[in-house]
Order: C-alpha cells, then structure tokens, then sequence
C-alpha cells in the first residue's frame, strides 16, 4: 500500500518518510513489544477470565515475538506520541490517516460546536438534573 495515499499531512509540521510509513500501517497497527517481562506477563494471565486461563494453559504458542517495526519506525511511532503540536487520527470516509496541527484541530472543533443550526449553548449543566431524575427511578435488581 503506498504511504502517500494513507496519510493525509494537513499539518504544517513536515513528518519523516519513517513517520509516514509507520502512520500508514493505520491507527489500528499494534507493535510487538521488543522484550517481554515473563514476571509480569505471568502476574498478567493469573488476572485475566477464567476461560483465557485455561486457553492460555493448554495453549502451545511460545512467548517468543518477533519485531514487525524496524529500529526506525519504533523510533518513529515514540516520537510521533510525545509531539503535543499535531493531532494523528483516522479521515472520517476512509481508511486514511489524517495529520493536523493541534490549534487547526482545536479551531474546527469549535467552529462546529458553535454552528447554532446544529449545537444550542446552554445556560447551565443539565448534569445535576439528569442525576436527580434518574435518582427517583426504582433500580433494577438481577
């Protein structure tokens, strides 16, 4: 899949072809971890249901993983989630990764929160309200 046609740069900020490629595995890619703690993952499946107990029991797969991102693209996706200045998510009609700085981001949002065609301000939070009506309602026993 070309990375170009993945990620949409809106941003002013110019990313790396690594970062790029990395973005083009989607928000969905999950990275192996490059080590895994045994203490740990073993304190991590005596927590898990009952029933991925005893899958994981009977199962006969190793812990031995293999890394699917190269040094780069690890380097990569650590320096994309420390950035505080663009905004990574998925286009809403595709399968697309959009990229765009945080402040347009932020300015879009609140463009759209104040069209008052589709969004009415409210003079104070209906929270408490909710709360106190929902209060009254007799609650259900299992």
């Amino acid at each position: 899949m070309n990375s170009t046609n993945t990620v949409v740069n809106l941003s002013s900020v110019a990313l790396s072809e690594t970062e790029t490629k990395v973005l083009s595995k989607g928000l969905n890619f999950c990275p192996t971890p490059g080590k895994i703690d045994s203490i740990l993952l073993e304190d991590d499946l005596d927590k898990l249901a009952r029933s991925f107990r005893i899958k994981e029991y009977f199962s006969k797969d190793t812990t031995t993983t293999f890394n699917n991102l190269s040094s780069e693209e690890n380097e990569a996706v650590r320096l994309l989630k420390n950035r505080d200045d663009i905004i990574i998510k998925p286009a809403d009609k595709s399968s697309a990764v959009i990229v765009m700085d945080r402040c347009d981001h932020i300015q879009k949002k609140e463009r759209q929160l104040s069209d008052e065609r589709f969004y009415k301000k409210l003079d104070s939070d209906p929270h408490p309200s909710i709360q106190q009506r929902d209060h009254h309602k007799p609650e259900k026993h299992v």
